[in-house]
């Protein structure tokens, strides 16, 4: 998956690659930058599906909740958990690695799962508009 490689396509990116007018998250009314730790932690677009996912985490490591302040932390526990660059009491307070990858990869899958419909929706024509032709 994009996001567990780092190279997800978000506005932050697209707009380096001039694909986008615009870094801001099209999705939200936070008028925040459109980057990966935005699209995990903040974007009130996958605001219920992060509500589900916290709780689960939790419950997967609770030496996590004491660093739920720093975002950095955050989302490299969720690209990956038992990365060299988390704090060790993260690293080894795991219930299972292998529920935490698995749960993290649901995470991600479900938040890329409505980007992608909220980016379909997007392109669809909205009802009660015609398209006009030229005579």
């Amino acid at each position: 998956m994009w996001f567990l490689l780092g190279i997800f396509h978000c506005n932050t990116l697209l707009l380096k690659m001039k694909k986008v007018d615009s870094f801001l998250c099209p999705r939200c009314e936070n008028r925040e930058e459109e980057d990966i730790c935005h699209i995990l932690l903040n974007c009130a677009a996958y605001k219920e599906i992060r509500a589900n996912f916290l709780d689960k985490l939790t419950l997967e490591n609770t030496n996590l909740v004491e660093f739920c302040k720093n975002q950095d932390i955050l989302v490299i526990s969720i690209l990956d958990p038992d990365s060299s660059l988390l704090p060790e009491a993260i690293r080894i307070g795991w219930k299972s690695l292998d529920k935490a990858y698995s749960l993290f990869s649901s995470f991600c899958y479900n938040i890329w799962k409505k980007r992608e419909k909220n980016i379909a929706d997007k392109d669809k024509p909205r009802k009660g508009t015609t398209s006009t032709s030229a005579n």
